[in-house]
């Protein structure tokens, strides 16, 4: 039997975890989702900001014909066992590219926000659902958001 360090350099593979009850921590990809029109839409950019100070908590996302964006005030954050976050208010907006540098606003009504952590404003993973409709300005038909998801790594 011999073994040289380069056989080891060469066979570089991590480990392979032989033990069930030691399981390997990795830190959960970001994602921001939803279905626009029972269409499934993901995101290309997303950005995040949120403050304890001023207790807000704010989520922009976006792709080539689509913006959204998450708007929250007011928010208090429990932290306690009972898992209650109070959020004073909330908005969703969509937003439609026209063009390179256009947007157009689609008016919002019926919107839901869940948000899964007791600490959304200092938490390192914060993760939540929502869905929302919005008015087609100029028609009696409506954009349905539906199956709305997100994962943020701050």
């Amino acid at each position: 039997f011999s073994c040289s360090k380069s056989d080891e350099i060469i066979n570089a593979n991590p480990p392979e975890n032989n033990n069930p009850s030691v399981i390997p921590s990795a830190v959960p990809a970001p994602y921001f989702i939803l279905n626009f029109n029972g269409q499934p839409v993901s995101f290309t950019s997303v950005i995040k900001e949120r403050s304890m100070a001023l207790k807000y908590f704010n989520v922009t996302a976006e792709n080539d014909s689509l913006k959204i964006e998450l708007k929250t005030t007011a928010v208090n954050q429990t932290g306690n066992s009972t898992g209650l976050i109070l959020i004073g208010f909330y908005s969703w907006k969509l937003y439609r590219k026209t063009g390179k540098t256009g947007f157009i606003e689609y008016p919002t009504k019926d919107q839901r926000l869940g948000i899964f952590n007791d600490n959304p404003l200092t938490d390192s993973i914060v993760t939540g659902n929502f869905s929302f409709n919005t008015d087609i300005p100029g028609s009696t038909e409506i954009n349905t958001i539906s199956n709305g998801g997100f994962r943020l790594v701050f």
